[in-house]
């Protein structure tokens, strides 16, 4: 079985502010603008009770409930990141992502990088939705741990590593790189 973290740059102020705001236009807008993104999510179980788009609109106007799977809140959050942030090429496929994460998180830590891929998956969603039953796993890395695990990548000349994990290196230093750019950026990982 193959895996993707699909990674997004996201003001959190930003995105905690859309979420219960009753905005009408932004759920019209992500419902038009992400429309490819939210059929794939509805082609899962075509016979489901809740649309994505519904979902967006749920979670934009304060109104989720636990009746529908969370998988559909889960998608509607990166529908809504996909929005109101930038997506960051991501590492895509991943077989056997546990251990592989395991194993980047284990580097990570070797080199004396302070984050972890893990956390950017299995870690702490930054806003209050219905807990997905399966996929998407969601996490992130807020602001204030970025520039210090950018400046740990940077030090590195070499990283000594396998070419694979050298270059899962290389996409994480950009990854921190982009979002360092702006103040407030943090960023969110969908494993899907």
């Amino acid at each position: 079985m193959s895996s993707s973290i699909n990674v997004f740059v996201v003001d959190l102020d930003q995105l905690r502010g859309a979420i219960g705001a009753r905005n009408e236009k932004l759920v019209a807008a992500i419902c038009e603008d992400q429309e490819s993104f939210l059929a794939t999510i509805d082609d899962i179980d075509d016979e489901a009770e809740l649309k994505c788009g519904e979902a967006v609109g749920h979670l934009i106007c304060g109104t989720p409930s636990d009746e529908y799977p969370g998988y559909l809140y889960g998608y509607a959050l990166e529908a809504i990141c996909r929005q109101l942030g930038r997506e960051l090429e991501n590492i895509c496929p991943i077989c056997g992502a546990s251990d592989w994460l395991e194993e980047v998180d284990q580097a990570l830590q070797d080199q004396k990088v302070p984050v972890a891929l893990s956390m950017l998956v299995y870690g702490i969603c930054p806003v209050e939705i219905p807990t997905p039953d399966d996929y998407p796993f969601i996490g992130s890395w807020p602001h204030e741990s970025i520039p210090p695990a950018l400046a740990a990548l940077q030090r590195l000349e070499t990283f000594g590593l396998d070419r694979e994990m050298t270059e899962t290196f290389q996409q994480i230093r950009s990854w921190l790189a982009d979002a360092a750019t702006t103040p407030g950026q943090a960023i969110m990982g969908f494993l899907s």
